[in-house]
Order: structure tokens, then sequence, then C-alpha cells
């Protein structure tokens, strides 16, 4: 009996030992910081595994490490937090979003510090690579989403926040391979943001425009935008110069043709610009370009005879020439519309002269159809809503024209668009 008594001694007292040995190696591993790397390496098993079931815990986890100097420098414990929160980002369980409403953000900020961690992390740079975009898109849509709701502060701080994914060489190529956004893209949008946020966002628009302009960003629209902020600015001087250097790189840019003419008109300077297309014109009498210019400068000055004019000149020497045409069509729809609203003027019992307005209206409208057929059949019209519009006006027409074959046609095609 008092052996058996003293085995059962023997056994707590192993027992009691192992306990104070475990507490003992516990303590040993929070005071030289073994735990926080135990934390990562659970995090990792976690990724590994695809445990879902413990994704609040390793989150969790995970934010004690990045607090411990042991760990907050370990590549490992920066892609174990890109992994996870990641996870918890884009699962389509709203519980699991739930885990964490910043989660996307946190796994960005973890893949920007793990590329930009040195060590041994080999093993993982192939994962966080193929990984990464996920998160990258989800964050490029939600800057999307928030310039709509009119939060454009919080829409360009994302942006700017993407935009450190280019420093990394490897992490750059494979953006541009699989989903094609370069940095200028994240700048364009950036700029985007804060020309529909209003006047409050001017100065940081100009900033991206400006970096856009300064990098060689091919797109001479950019020194429109910036001859406009410059107007605004009442530097008349500055926009000048800004459409000066835009038309060196395009002289044919009606984006910048149109900011120039709109500059002149502005300044009340409408003879000095049309002097200027003149000028142009006796220099080059077959431009084709110069002449629509100045069709469109007669156009704005009420001077619609010489606009004709001009119109067909252009459209002669350049039979390509669309947007000759569109003027010319929509010249004439405006010029058929005003004869309408002449046959309110005339007696009701004047059946000769109602005829004779009827007649002129048709005839007007004659002249405006083939002009916009040739535009929306043959001119490249990347914009579904461009060309929605412009195919309901030439229904409109054929409608004034009561031609119901027309009619027909063109009601399919308008919905083949709206389908």
């Amino acid at each position: 009996m008092k052996t058996q008594i003293q085995q059962m001694k023997t056994k707590a007292m192993i027992k009691n030992s192992i306990k104070l040995a475990t507490f003992a190696l516990m303590m040993l591993i929070v005071n030289t910081g073994w735990s926080q790397t135990f934390l990562v390496q659970n995090a990792l098993s976690v990724i590994k595994n695809n445990d879902l079931d413990f994704l609040e815990e390793t989150a969790k986890d995970l934010n004690k490490t990045l607090e411990d100097p042991s760990t907050a420098d370990d590549a490992k414990m920066w892609y174990a937090r890109a992994r996870i929160f990641q996870l918890i980002a884009l699962s389509s369980d709203t519980n699991v979003n739930a885990i964490d409403e910043n989660a996307a953000e946190k796994s960005l900020d973890g893949y920007i510090n793990f590329f930009g961690k040195s060590g041994n992390k080999q093993s993982y740079e192939n994962e966080a690579l193929n990984n990464f975009p996920y998160i990258f898109r989800n964050l490029y849509i939600q800057s999307s989403i928030y310039a709509n709701d009119g939060k454009v502060k919080k829409a360009n701080a994302l942006i700017e926040k993407l935009k450190l994914i280019y420093g990394f060489e490897n992490a750059e190529a494979v953006i541009l391979e699989n989903l094609s956004i370069t940095k200028d893209r994240l700048d364009v949008e950036a700029y985007k943001n804060c020309a529909y946020g209003g006047k409050e966002h001017n100065e940081q628009g100009k900033m991206y425009l400006q970096g856009l302009i300064d990098r060689g960003y091919a797109d001479v629209k950019l020194y429109g935008y910036m001859a406009t902020y410059a107007m605004e600015d009442g530097d008349t001087a500055k926009a000048i110069q800004y459409i000066n250097d835009g038309r060196e790189i395009d002289p044919t840019n009606m984006n910048l043709i149109r900011e120039e003419i709109n500059l002149y008109i502005s300044m009340g300077k409408n003879k000095i610009l049309l002097e200027k297309v003149d000028e142009g014109i006796a220099n080059e009498p077959t431009n084709s370009q110069l002449h629509f210019i100045r069709g469109f400068l007669n156009q704005e000055f009420g001077n619609e005879g010489e606009a004709e004019k001009d119109y067909l000149n252009a459209i002669e020497f350049d039979p390509s020439n669309y947007d000759a045409k569109l003027n010319l069509g929509g010249m004439f729809v405006d010029q058929a519309e005003n004869l309408k609203r002449k046959m309110i003027d005339i007696d009701m019992d004047d059946y000769t002269a109602q005829d004779a307005l009827t007649t002129k209206i048709k005839e007007v409208y004659g002249k405006a159809l083939p002009l916009l057929e040739d535009v929306v059949n043959n001119k490249e019209i990347n914009s579904n809503k461009e060309k929605y519009n412009l195919l309901r006006s030439i229904k409109s027409i054929y409608i004034n024209l009561k031609n119901k074959e027309k009619i027909a046609e063109y009601e399919e095609r308008i919905s083949e668009i709206t389908e």
C-alpha cells in the first residue's frame, strides 16, 4: 500500500514538474519573442491548409506580431499578413468579410512590405506574385466606388497606395501582364476623380496632370485640361502656352483646337482667331482641317452661310473628314427644326404657304441625312452613347419625313446597342 502511495506521489510530482517546465518554456518564449515567431508559423500553416475557420483568431495574432520588434521586420510575417487579410477581404462569406472591414488595405500593406523586405523570402515570392493582383484589382475597383460616391480624397489616397507596388520590378511586371494597369493610368484616374470632385480638388488635379505631362504621357488632351485650369485661374498666357505645346505634338487634335477656339472666344478675340485661320488657309488652301475650323468658328459666330461653305470645302478636300460632316449635318437639322417652329406663324387656311414650308423642311432634312448616315456607317465610333444619340437623330429625321421603312431600320439598329 505504501509503495502505491509513493508511486502516486511520484507521478504527481512529475506532472507538476512538466507543468512548471512548460510554464517556464512559455515564459521564455514570451520573453525572447519566440511566441510571435510561433504565431507567424501558425498563420503560414493556416494559409497552407486553407483553414478558414481560424481566420479571425489568426488575424488577431498577426496584429500582435506587427507590434513586436522581433517579427515586425520579418518578410514572412508580412507575407502571412497579406495572405490572411486577403482571404478575409475576398471571401464570398459576408461574415468572414466582417472580421475586418479594412482587410483589403491591410493585405496590400502586407504585400508592399513583403516585396520591400530583404532576407530569405524566396519560398514565398512566387505565391505572393501570384496572389497579390487579386487584392490590387479589388482596391482599384474600390477607388472608383469611392470616387463615384464623391469621396475623392479616399479614392486618391487608395490610388497613391496602389502606386507603391510599381516600386518593385517583379510586382509591376505582373500587374502590367495580368491587369494592364500602368502607373500613368492610375494618375489619369486620380486626375479624373479631382475633375469630377469640384474646384476644391483643382490643385491636386493639376499636380497629377503636370506629372503626366512631365513624364511624356502620350495624350495631348492633358494639355487642354491644363489650359482649362489656367483659364479658371485667370492666366491666359499659361493657357495659350499649354495649347501651343499640345499642338506642337498633334497639330490636328480637335480637343486642343476647340480649347484654343474657346480660349480666344472667352477673351473676346474672335476677329484675331478668324484672321489666324484665314492666314493658315492662305498658306494651305486645300487643308481640310483648317476649313473645318473656320466652319466651326463661323457657325459659332452665327454665320451659317459661310460655315456651310467651309464645311463643304473641308469635305471636298478630305471626304473622310467626319467632323465636318457631323457638324454640317447637325447644322442642317437645327435649321429644319427652326423652320418647323415657323409653321405656327402661318395662317391655318394658307395651304400654299404651309406646303412651301413643308417642302423646304424636307429639303433641309434631306441635306442632313446623307452626311449623318455617312458618319454613323463609316466613322469608327467607340462610344455606344455617341452612336446611340446619332442613330436616334437620324431616326427622328425619318419620322419627320414619314419614312416607315427607315424608321423600322433605325429602331432595330438602336435596339442592338441597348440590348
